[in-house]
C-alpha cells in the first residue's frame, strides 16, 4: 500500500509512524534501534518527530548512511540529523560514524561493533529514495547493492557524490522489522514507477529491500502511476 498526499501531509504522516514504531519497540523490548538517513527530504520530518512525545532516552538513533567526514563537518549527515531533532533528544542517543581517514575499514568494522551494542539489527529504518530508486549508499546495479556483508559497508566508488561512503548493507536492512521509504518531489517520479514495476527487482531499484521487511510504509507526494 502506498500513502499519497500532499508533501506537508506526508511529514507528519512519517513522524506518526516513526513515533507509534518507536512506542510500540519500546513497549516490547525495553528501547527502539532506528535507522536515519541525511538529505533535505528528511529534515522536516526530523522536527516534526522532536516535537513529539518520545521517551529519548530509551531510543538508540544510527545512520542509514554516511560520507567519509569528520563528524563536525558540514556535509556530515549524523550533523543534520542531530540539528534537525535539537534538544528534544538525550545526549548519547544519536550513534554518529567515527571516520578515521588512516583506516577507514577500522571505522566500518567499529560503527558495527557499536551497533551490535543494541542487537545489531535496526527495529526501525527511515530511507528516502533516490532519483534513481538508491536508498542509503545502495545504488541501482552497483557493488554496492551486490555487496555481501551483513553489518555496514564501505562505498569507494560511490555515482553520487562524494564518492566515499559507508552504507547500511541489503542484508543488514533486511533484518529490519518497520520500514518508512519515501518518494517526495517530482525529481522522485521515475524511481516511484521503478520501485511500483513488479519486473524490478532490488538489485535494479534498491528502494525495494524496504519490502523485505516484516512491516513497511511508502509515502509519497507523487501521482501512483502503476506501469
Amino acid at each position: 500500500m502506498i500513502i499519497h498526499g500532499i508533501k506537508e501531509q506526508m511529514v507528519v504522516k512519517a513522524a506518526s509512524l516513526l513515533h507509534l514504531a518507536c512506542e510500540t519497540f519500546i513497549r516490547k523490548k525495553g528501547c527502539a534501534v532506528m535507522a536515519v538517513p541525511g538529505g533535505r527530504s528528511v529534515t522536516g520530518i526530523l522536527e516534526q518527530l522532536a516535537s513529539l512525545n518520545i521517551e529519548w532516552q530509551k531510543v538508540h538513533i544510527f545512520m542509514l548512511d554516511e560520507r567519509l567526514v569528520p563528524g563536525d563537518h558540514q556535509d556530515s549527515n549524523c550533523r543534520l540529523v542531530q540539528d534537525s531533532l535539537g534538544n528534544s533528544l538525550v545526549a548519547g542517543r544519536v550513534h554518529p560514524f567515527h571516520y578515521d581517514a588512516d583506516n577507514a575499514e577500522k571505522s566500518v568494522d567499529s560503527y558495527g561493533d557499536e551497533l551490535g551494542r543494541f542487537g545489531g539489527r535496526f527495529d526501525i529504518v527511515l530511507a528516502s529514495s533516490g532519483e534513481d530508486g538508491h536508498i542509503g549508499s545502495l545504488f541501482p546495479n552497483h557493488p554496492s547493492v551486490m555487496e555481501k556483508g551483513d553489518r555496514f559497508i564501505l562505498v569507494n566508488d560511490s555515482p553520487k557524490p562524494p564518492s566515499s561512503r559507508i552504507s547500511a548493507s541489503v542484508k543488514l536492512l533486511r533484518r529490519s522489522d518497520t520500514g518508512v521509504l519515501l518518494f517526495l518531489g517530482g525529481q522522485k517520479r521515475n524511481a516511484l514507477r521503478a520501485f511500483c514495476d513488479s519486473a524490478l527487482t532490488p538489485v535494479q531499484c534498491p528502494a525495494k529491500i524496504i519490502t523485505m521487511m516484516p512491516t513497511y510504509h511508502v509515502l509519497t507526494d507523487q501521482e501512483v502511476n502503476l506501469p
